[in-house]
């Protein structure tokens, strides 16, 4: 079948979608997490504590996802991953009001989410051919992403309709299902860095990955305000939480499915710094209106901009390297990813406390242009020394 090995990785592949878009229509409810420790009576300060722990394991466990599955397999890695998720959220119905309760349930899930994504990546990639192989791992990231259209809205009704009772063992239903459907997956050692040829030390200071490293690092940063309080924002500004989420995650979802394999021959970089200063840009819309059509069309722009970035930095990282090295290099660029997004909530509960949330969603915007420009100024370096990053 066109884009995958065979007939046998094109099942494999979609099996493994659903699976990660079950266990993430769990994780996306936590948007709001930050609204129901406020009304656990949290303060700010101590919020942007809880919601930054998360990254400190998922780096750890990211790190450690590679040699995990050297050893154990892509799966079994994977399949640890959705179960320690799952046990996060069930704890946060006892947990939301402890500080340090709290935060151990974030690092809990932050594991997670550290063993589940670099494993279940590089179990997509192993069943993709180089044909479309940006536009159909792109759909299969946006399994991650795609929940946040139905989650939060599910939450944000729940919330106003029950409270936090039972919010969160009703929310760990899908994330149930998605554990189930592992069953039917088949593991895949061969597709791991079995011939340990490839440190994380030696894959983090490669010189053609600098680029994407430093790239990726920047966009978490700024995709990291959405999980965290982009919710809380919309809602202090009376505006229904599905407006923006909804609009950039359908939106995300069929530019990687209808657009990504028409830009495949564009350079990636140039690439990238459009999709940065689509994200950008987006910031600027939500920050500076406050309204509804504004928000809207800021959800449509992060969603283009989203939809980008991510598939097509990973890309360039993963197809450097034959399939046996690539869990190594795909942990690393997760991990600098998760990073960038692990620095935002701590920085942000500090500033939103002290000047608000418009004028910290307009400092992240002035960032990603300044990471599109960086990008682009990448790319004109990289074409006159003959693409090494392209």
């Amino acid at each position: 079948m066109k884009g995958f090995r065979n007939r046998r990785s094109a099942q494999e592949f979609w099996w493994l979608c659903l699976a990660t878009f079950l266990c993430f229509a769990t994780k996306s409810q936590t948007a709001l997490l930050s609204v129901i420790f406020e009304r656990g009576g949290m303060p700010m300060r101590d919020i942007g504590t809880i919601l930054s722990a998360t990254g400190v394991t998922i780096i750890l466990f990211t790190l450690a996802a590679g040699p995990l599955a050297t050893r154990f397999g892509s799966l079994a890695v994977l399949r640890c991953g959705i179960l320690a998720m799952l046990i996060a959220h069930l704890s946060y119905q006892l947990t939301f009001t402890s500080l340090p309760a709290a935060i151990v349930s974030r690092l809990l899930e932050g594991a997670g989410f550290g063993l589940f994504v670099p494993s279940a990546a590089t179990l997509a990639k192993s069943h993709l051919s180089d044909e479309r192989f940006v536009s159909l791992f792109g759909l299969f990231s946006g399994m991650v992403i795609l929940p946040n259209a139905i989650g939060p809205l599910f939450a944000e009704v729940y919330l106003n309709a029950y409270g936090e009772g039972w919010f969160f063992v009703v929310g760990a239903v899908p994330a149930v299902a998605g554990m189930a459907l592992t069953s039917v997956l088949a593991n895949d050692r061969v597709d791991v860095d079995s011939n340990g040829k490839l440190s994380i030390v030696r894959a983090s200071s490669l010189p053609n990955l600098r680029i994407p490293l430093i790239t990726i690092f920047f966009v978490g940063m700024i995709f990291g305000f959405v999980p965290s309080f982009m919710a809380p924002l919309l809602i202090q500004q009376g505006i229904g939480v599905a407006y923006f989420f909804t609009s950039y995650t359908i939106t995300m979802f069929l530019v990687r499915f209808f657009f990504l394999r028409f830009v495949e021959t564009v350079p990636r970089l140039l690439l990238v710094a459009v999709s940065i200063g689509c994200m950008a840009t987006a910031y600027l819309l939500v920050g500076a209106f406050g309204y509804v059509p504004s928000v809207i069309i800021g959800g449509l722009f992060f969603g283009i901009g989203y939809a980008i970035a991510y598939p097509v930095l990973s890309a360039m990282v993963s197809q450097q390297f034959s399939p046996h090295q690539r869990a190594t290099p795909v942990a690393v660029f997760n991990a600098v990813f998760q990073s960038g997004i692990m620095l935002t909530p701590y920085i942000s509960a500090f500033a939103i406390e002290r000047i608000g949330y418009p004028p910290v969603l307009h400092s992240l915007a002035v960032l990603g242009f300044l990471s599109a420009v960086f990008v682009l100024v990448a790319q004109r370096y990289a074409s006159k020394v003959g693409g090494a990053v392209s």
